[in-house]
């Protein structure tokens, strides 16, 4: 079952919205019966000043930081990492990764990739660590792909995907929507529940009902 929650913690520096799933199905409620419907987030684009934190599902232990700093030389660096609460990290998110040296970047997946334990997992995840040549070799600046997390939903650990864009001007970089499944199965990087036959039959018989409307105006013209 695919979920996502729109749960977050980032005083008002960033407002969250559902997005319809689909344009044919924009606005109304998908989903099989007794299952979640993933809602598609929409955030405005970090600022590097100050570090923003959002969770999954309302516990510390799925909260992240969007990190937007200024670091050592004056050098910026974004990327996500699992939370710290004074310093004590209760925080079990983990994002896809690829090592280079001492830093672990965030790891880009394409629509359609498998998001699930056989990535490499890390407790953090730079798009960019120092200055403009530090770019993780997965992105590149202007470019918009997949990253995926995981995180432990009550003893179970569950996988998503986040879609990422990552600004041309290297200074800031958007979640534009994210879901995860949470049975602790693998999850398709952009995937999202696919409405339910109830709903596809209903809104099979509502445009058979406009055709024959149409029909029968035609027809007593």
């Amino acid at each position: 079952m695919l979920l996502s929650k729109e749960t977050f913690f980032s005083g008002n520096v960033n407002r969250f919205r559902r997005q319809g799933l689909g344009l044919t199905l924009a606005g109304l409620t998908v989903g099989a019966a007794g299952e979640g419907a993933a809602a598609i987030i929409d955030s405005p684009s970090l600022s590097y000043s100050p570090e923003q934190t959002l969770t999954f599902d309302g516990s510390s232990d799925s909260s992240f930081d969007l990190v937007a700093k200024t670091g050592m030389m004056s050098d910026l660096e974004l990327g996500l990492e699992a939370t710290d609460f004074g310093m004590m990290n209760t925080s079990s998110v983990e994002f896809s990764a690829v090592s280079v040296g001492m830093t672990d970047y965030l790891g880009r997946l394409e629509l359609g990739e498998t998001v699930d334990g056989s990535l490499d997992w890390e407790d953090e995840g730079w798009l960019r660590d120092g200055d403009s040549s530090d770019i993780s070799p997965d992105w590149v600046a202007g470019q918009t792909g997949y990253a995926g997390f995981r995180f432990d939903l009550s003893g179970t650990e569950v996988y998503g995907w986040m879609e990422i864009e990552f600004d041309a001007g290297t200074e800031d970089f958007t979640i534009l929507a994210w879901a995860y499944q949470d049975d602790g199965s693998g999850i398709l990087a952009g995937a999202v529940p696919e409405p339910s036959t109830a709903l596809l039959l209903g809104l099979g018989l509502a445009g058979l009902a406009g055709a024959k409307r149409r029909f029968l105006r035609a027809s007593s013209d």
